[in-house]
């Protein structure tokens, strides 16, 4: 069986590995054939009979867990490692428990990697569908999260100010037109940030958790690119973050390729080493530990040709956060909404 289909069979499985080994009393007595003894009879108790889990699919939780300092490997022994003895230390138990919605997120992100990361996220990824008057039509893309959709603001009004005095059509997928219609739309006050935040009040249902980025973070980039041939397509691509700051240092792992400064957007950006074009932008950009740590955005003009050395831009989550809180709306009154039509 394929390593995270067992995600699918057993979701808490790796918090329960976690809470057998956390740091007690009895922590030397603890093995990886009792976790999987005490499993095994539960399962066998179940009324719908599931594979069973083997010991060396524990293991190799455990040592992913070690691997990345969250665990520690106490003792080895047994036959392939069965009689291996882990410790998982907290210290602050009430706060653990507290935020183990959060941690379930986090280390099953390290477990299973890129692969739960995305099928976590591919249902709140959504494409935004531009239509302007004259018949040009683009897509875009935006995340559900928050009450709200995040996204990139030239998805909604489009990137020039030409463009903003047109009349345009939006649409987006699995939000009807009344509710787009009764959105507040958030905006930055500075033309230049290219985010956009549509408030959905009431609808919690997506809730995922931020990050800050950290430069040569692992990171996924999701979003709708145009691909000839392809309606609707979700992309993932994995990539590392390249540069974060307004003054853009740029490494590659060792080398300093570049500074540059935000001179337009006057925030912070983050260049990434992923494939950002057209219908990417307003995508989400996710961390490792399955947190949401920016939103993709057009390189901003004048900021130099960064797109030639294959980067893509971002703004960190937190320049989102900053925004929202400016209280600031996007004018409507030259943007309609329709219901999304799944030929789009």
């Amino acid at each position: 069986m394929h390593f995270y289909s067992y995600y699918e069979l057993y979701p808490s499985l790796v918090m329960e590995i976690i809470d057998y080994f956390i740091q007690d009393k009895a922590i030397k007595d603890k093995s990886v054939a009792d976790f999987f003894t005490k499993k095994a009879i539960a399962n066998r108790n179940e009324t719908e009979r599931k594979p069973l889990i083997q010991p060396q699919l524990i293991i190799d939780i455990c040592e992913r867990l070690c691997q990345h300092g969250e665990m520690i490997r106490i003792s080895a022994g047994g036959d392939f490692g069965f009689n291996n003895n882990y410790c998982f230390i907290i210290r602050d138990k009430q706060q653990f428990e507290n935020e183990k919605e959060r941690n379930t997120v986090l280390y099953n992100s390290i477990v299973y990697g890129f692969e739960y990361i995305f099928d976590k996220y591919k249902d709140i990824v959504v494409p935004i569908v531009y239509k302007e008057e004259n018949g040009f039509e683009c897509i875009g893309t935006g995340i559900r999260c928050n009450e709200g959709i995040a996204t990139a603001r030239h998805c909604l009004e489009g990137i020039s100010k030409e463009d903003r005095e047109h009349n345009k059509t939006i649409s987006i997928k699995g939000i009807d037109a009344n509710t787009l219609e009764a959105s507040t739309i958030y905006v930055s006050k500075n033309e230049h940030i290219d985010l956009a935040f549509i408030f959905l009040p009431g609808d919690e249902s997506n809730k995922i958790f931020r990050d800050e980025p950290r430069i040569l973070d692992e990171v996924l980039a999701m979003g709708f690119p145009i691909i000839a041939g392809f309606q609707n397509f979700l992309t993932g691509e994995k990539a590392t973050i390249s540069a974060i700051s307004d003054v853009r240092l740029t490494p590659t792992r060792g080398t300093i390729t570049s500074v540059a400064e935000s001179t337009l957007a006057k925030t912070n950006l983050m260049l990434i080493t992923a494939k950002i074009k057209g219908g990417n932008s307003g995508g989400p950009i996710i961390a490792s530990n399955g947190c949401l740590v920016g939103i993709s955005t057009d390189i901003p003009k004048g900021e130099g040709l960064y797109d030639d050395l294959g980067y893509g831009a971002a703004y960190p989550i937190s320049e989102l956060e900053k925004m929202i809180n400016e209280e600031n709306t996007l004018d409507k009154s030259k943007i309609s909404f329709c219901n999304f039509n799944t030929d789009n």
